[in-house]
């Protein structure tokens, strides 16, 4: 599976792409609006993950847009803790919605608890 992610944070960005390159998936990056349509349009992922702050263009314009082009899965991540953010993203074309600070559990076994 071919993810491309997306976000200005390149710490953020860099840390995400280790993680899912070592579950086996083909990762490209993203740092601005520009670079993920190129990226879009080059590789044709099967899933994005794109932050909704990216200075140089309207990140949901851009989702709109690529949306109505290409049929990869969008995963939009967020500071906004607004549900009228939620409800924009998904009219926006989004297929689901994730608020940041976010991170992952892994347990090493059955029994281990966080």
């Amino acid at each position: 599976m071919k993810l491309l992610v997306v976000d200005s944070d390149r710490d953020l960005v860099e840390m995400l792409t280790s993680w899912l390159k070592t579950l086996g998936y083909e990762v490209h990056r993203a740092y601005t609006g520009e670079q993920a349509k190129a990226r879009w349009i080059e590789q044709c992922p099967d899933l994005i993950i794109l932050d909704t702050v990216l200075g140089d263009v309207d990140t949901l314009a851009l989702c709109r847009e690529m949306r109505t082009k290409h049929d990869a899965l969008v995963l939009i991540t967020t500071e906004g803790k607004d549900v009228r953010d939620e409800v924009r993203c998904l009219e926006s074309g989004a297929d689901d919605y994730l608020r940041k600070p976010f991170f992952s559990f892994a347990a090493t076994s059955k029994d281990s608890c966080y």
